[in-house]
């Protein structure tokens, strides 16, 4: 799956559509200017290139886009986010390497 990226608050209801979309997803939730995101942006690009062929859906959300309803829920950017089969994991925090993306949402690699 390619990378979505939703940014902007015009974007929450195509923020909404995914969040509720029941197929295999990672988010990633970012706010632009964040140090810790953008020291984390190299990671990510790496692992949402890797997990192009997966078929997790791959869709990361801008501070501005995060519908109010997910908002409460985000504690501090960047939040990593995967569901699958209905279960959800999650990180919080910078992840500067992509291995560690895998392991801290328990993703296997193809």
């Amino acid at each position: 799956m390619h990378l979505k990226t939703l940014t902007g608050g015009k974007n929450k209801e195509k923020a909404h559509q995914e969040l509720v979309d029941e197929t295999p997803v990672v988010f990633l939730f970012f706010k632009t200017g964040c140090p810790a995101c953008e020291a984390a942006r190299p990671a990510w690009n790496k692992f949402s290139e890797e997990m192009e062929d997966d078929p997790h859906r791959i869709v990361e959300i801008e501070e501005e886009a995060i519908p109010e309803m997910m908002m409460s829920n985000i504690r501090a950017f960047p939040t990593y986010v995967q569901y699958a089969n209905k279960v959800g994991k999650h990180h919080v925090g910078s992840l500067t390497n992509a291995n560690d993306i895998y392991k801290k949402l328990r993703i296997t690699r193809k």
